[in-house]
């Protein structure tokens, strides 16, 4: 079985995902003043994480920081209350994917290959807004609630990271005969190189500037758009 591997942030999907959902927060009239105080925590990591040059270590305490800070918004909901926001949020998210990469999720499907999304985003909120990609199986980062049905602010975890995908995917399959020399991957970030690396033929998507240097290096190939 041969794998065609996503990642979603910036690759799938063209922007990054928490910053997104923080603008969608605000539009679909949820109280802005919690949006408000998150921003005033992220906002200054999220510059430096951006324009900075931040270790592999940071960038995932980053994200991880972005994620935790964003889940507080999920306190006092119940689930029904957050898939609906998922929902609202998933019709203006379905419109910035991105055309080249979508139309080779379809285009591997075709030829075989065993398609999955990796992503340390909402797992609902990916399963909604890729519902009509032919992906095999995707992965994201869980919600958890309560026995009296509101979410579980103690257990915002970011289950998913960069640095840790590709074992996932390992204990995933593991009971599956995977080629994983015959598999492709695509991400944008450093912050996958472990998952790049792992199969026979890695692509960056509009790379950031340390995984441009390594593919320069390594010759792997770069989609531009």
């Amino acid at each position: 079985m041969k794998l065609a591997i996503f990642d979603f942030d910036g690759t799938l999907y063209e922007k990054d995902v928490i910053p997104f959902l923080i603008k969608q927060w605000n539009k679909l009239g949820y109280p802005r003043r919690k949006t408000q105080k998150i921003m005033l925590k992220v906002l200054p990591q999220f510059i430096f994480y951006k324009l900075g040059k931040p270790s592999l270590e940071v960038k995932d305490r980053l994200r991880n920081l972005a994620y935790v800070e964003f889940c507080s918004l999920f306190d006092g909901m119940t689930r029904d209350e957050i898939m609906k926001f998922f929902k609202g949020a998933s019709i203006a998210l379905k419109k910035n994917l991105r055309n080249s990469i979508t139309d080779e999720v379809v285009r591997l499907k075709a030829r075989g290959y065993y398609t999955v999304l990796i992503s340390g985003a909402f797992n609902d909120l990916l399963l909604l807004s890729l519902n009509e990609l032919p992906f095999d199986k995707i992965i994201g980062s869980n919600l958890y609630f309560k026995e009296n049905g509101l979410y579980d602010i103690e257990k915002r975890i970011l289950e998913i990271k960069g640095s840790n995908k590709i074992d996932i995917i390992y204990d995933l399959l593991s009971n599956h005969d995977v080629d994983y020399n015959s598999s492709i991957a695509f991400c944008d970030s450093v912050t996958d190189i472990k998952l790049l690396e792992a199969v026979g033929k890695p692509v960056a998507v509009c790379p950031d500037n340390h995984l441009r240097k390594i593919c320069n290096e390594k010759k792997w190939e770069i989609i531009e758009k």
